[in-house]
């Protein structure tokens, strides 16, 4: 078990540094896609290809479930009111979410290059330490393989093998006619 080797600290940092990235990567994919969707939606109302009566449209047909629990997050305790609002009036809404959408996804994009060098720093530290996870098995190879009938064992196994070589040598020089 890994254990053995690093503190559980230090293991409990490896994990959490690790999911830190993937949530990290999954957030700033996120919004990415939340703010396209919305650029979308938004380029379709200024060129009128929607209504904006009450009832002739669906904030669903333009924004998945992920881009709108996304929206409902970045407005944290407000975010509820907030998808209201798009749905009441998304010409309005629209503008003010994406800046907030732009200006959250430069924070996380400058925040994970930043994270960046720290996960690359664990990654490097701990490489090594993650391949002792195969010592057990290469410690009881070891003692198996090093005990005194097994060396034995082997050396007799060379000299049977350099008497078959050595023997086919003087065969070959007994048949081979002579070169004058």
């Amino acid at each position: 078990m890994i254990t053995g080797f690093l503190s559980i600290q230090q293991v409990k940092t490896t994990l959490l540094s690790t999911c830190a990235e993937t949530d990290m990567r999954k957030a700033c994919l996120n919004v990415k896609m939340t703010a396209k969707r919305g650029e979308e939606f938004l380029n379709s109302i200024i060129e009128k290809k929607i209504s904006l009566e009450e009832g002739s449209f669906l904030v669903e047909d333009h924004f998945t479930a992920l881009n709108l629990k996304c929206i409902e997050r970045l407005y944290g305790d407000h975010g509820v009111d907030v998808k209201e609002t798009i749905r009441k009036d998304p010409a309005a809404a629209l503008p003010v979410i994406l800046t907030r959408l732009k200006q959250k996804q430069d924070e996380w994009t400058k925040c994970r290059e930043d994270l960046n060098l720290v996960w690359a720093d664990v990654y490097e530290k701990y490489h090594y330490k993650s391949l002792d996870h195969r010592s057990f098995s290469f410690k009881k190879q070891d003692s198996k393989y090093l005990s005194g009938k097994a060396l034995v064992s082997e050396i007799k196994d060379l000299k049977k093998k350099s008497q078959k070589e050595s023997n086919i040598h003087e065969d070959v020089f007994k048949t081979s006619p002579v070169l004058v």
